[in-house]
């Protein structure tokens, strides 16, 4: 089976996904070549399937411009580029004839208009759907032309994954329901070392005491992402018993400011640390073995690499019981769930278990092994590998039915 996985991000967590999962369909068994950006944070990194590294998409985090004018500019240009990118990806489709090409998320219009046309030629198009809400405010004109063109376009995909059997659900009713859905699990995050060194180096960045309890939100900084949530909750913990590290790249909808004035409010400013920064490879891993705890208080939500990547370092997390995190997480067997919104119930969860190192270790230890023995990267393969052959029965099957109808 021949399969092209077209990967439009340069750097961050769907490029993780997509790049750990081409590998697990090449040992399914599959034939995988990964499309990819020209300048892609992975290329170090040894991989079993083939890589073509010819899209000249932009950086996922360019810094944003604030000036109106340069801002508007700077959406032609990219419009162009995708445009450009967009007739290059159909291409290298028309020259590889792939049994299967699969997505990740989707963003625009032009990639409606693409993906509908090579569905119009006859390939089979699988999306993985990492995302289908726009979960950061941009205006309800521009949201209600997204979503209705986004319903036109799921259909267009001979068969949708998703991570989550509980998205699948919100997906058929709020967005379409006659589509051919499946699951797999987010698999462990396995692309990140940990290196004393580098966490010495990190502890001293900032300022961290040894033995030291440690909070850490790790990820994109969103308005979906509830850190106003996160920064009130820890405040309920009593000043010095804890740090609480917020560490990512903030979005152009996220308003910075504004959560450096909240803590400011709070006057926690010596205990909550605020790093808005695109982290490197090397100092992830690490990054995540210092904490004692991580967070995901999150208003909404349909799966997190930040989540599966502490989960496989076995790390104990408490997260809002949202999407798909209610899923990977088993209410105190591997995590900690709490209402979304609730400052008061997360604020006491994470007194709780800083406060209980036994039942942390656990939750934490039983985490990682779930990761390693249920959610593992060859069960993800063979799983897909399987939907896939499914799709091309279902597809031959009608259409001998439209064959043969008098």
């Amino acid at each position: 089976m021949k399969i092209l996985i077209v990967e439009t991000d340069d750097c961050g967590g769907l490029l993780h996904f997509t790049f750990q999962f081409a590998s697990s369909l090449q040992q399914a068994g599959a034939d995988v070549t990964m499309l990819a950006n020209h300048n892609h944070e992975l290329a170090d990194i040894e991989q079993p399937f083939r890589v073509d590294a010819s899209l000249r998409f932009w950086s996922r985090v360019s810094p944003p411009d604030k000036r109106s004018k340069r801002r508007f500019l700077r959406k032609i240009i990219r419009a162009g580029i995708t445009v450009r990118e967009w007739i290059h990806i159909v291409r290298i489709i028309h020259r590889e004839k792939p049994d299967y090409t699969i997505f990740g998320l989707l963003r625009n219009p032009i990639e409606a208009a693409a993906i509908s046309y090579l569905r119009w030629r006859g390939y089979r198009l699988i999306d993985v759907c990492h995302e289908f809400i726009l979960r950061e405010k941009k205006g309800r004109v521009s949201n209600f032309i997204n979503a209705k063109l986004m319903k036109f376009l799921y259909t267009r995909f001979s068969s949708i994954i998703f991570l989550s059997e509980k998205v699948i659900l919100d997906f058929k009713c709020s967005v379409v329901s006659d589509v051919n859905a499946h699951w797999i699990p987010h698999g462990p995050e396995a692309l990140f070392d940990v290196d004393e060194r580098e966490q010495e180096v990190l502890a001293r960045r900032y300022g961290l005491r040894k033995d030291e309890p440690i909070v850490l939100f790790f990820g994109g900084l969103r308005p979906s992402k509830g850190l106003d949530i996160l920064v009130k909750a820890f405040s309920l913990i009593p000043p010095g018993k804890a740090k609480l590290l917020i560490v990512g790249y903030p979005s152009q909808e996220f308003d910075l400011v504004e959560l450096q004035t909240q803590i400011d409010h709070l006057d926690r400013t010596r205990d909550i640390i605020l790093d808005p920064r695109y982290v490197p490879m090397n100092e992830v891993g690490s990054l995540v073995a210092l904490s004692s705890l991580v967070v995901f208080p999150y208003k909404s939500a349909t799966a997190s690499g930040a989540l599966s990547l502490a989960h496989s370092q076995g790390r104990a997390t408490i997260a809002s019981d949202v999407g798909g995190l209610s899923e990977a997480i088993q209410h105190g067997i591997n995590g900690w769930l709490v209402p979304p919104n609730d400052i008061e119930a997360l604020g006491d969860a994470m007194v709780h278990l800083l406060q209980d190192h036994h039942f942390r270790t656990a939750l934490g230890d039983a985490a990682r092994e779930r990761m390693e023995i249920e959610n593992n990267w060859k069960v993800i393969g063979e799983r897909v590998v399987r939907i896939l052959e499914w799709d091309a029965t279902e597809r031959r099957s009608h259409k001998e039915c439209v064959v043969t109808m008098p």
